[in-house]
C-alpha cells in the first residue's frame, strides 16, 4: 500500500512538473516573439527615418549647388 501512494505522489509530482514546465515554455515563446516583433517594428521605422532624411539631405545638396 505504501509503494502504491509513493508511486501515485511521484506521478503526480511529474504530471504537476510538466503542467508548471510547458505553461512557462509557452510565457517565453510569447515573449520572444514580441521581442522579435519589436525589433522588426523599430528597423521598419529606422529604415522609413533614413529614407526620410537621405530625400532631405539630396534635396538640401541639389538646392545649395544651385
Amino acid at each position: 500500500m505504501k509503494k502504491i501512494l509513493i508511486a501515485a505522489s511521484v506521478v503526480g509530482t511529474a504530471a504537476a512538473g510538466l503542467i508548471i514546465y510547458l505553461k512557462n515554455r509557452d510565457k517565453a515563446d510569447k515573449l520572444l516573439e514580441r521581442a522579435k516583433e519589436a525589433a522588426r517594428k523599430t528597423t521598419r521605422r529606422l529604415n522609413n527615418n533614413m529614407h526620410q532624411v537621405n530625400g532631405k539631405a539630396t534635396q538640401l545638396w541639389s538646392n545649395s549647388m544651385g
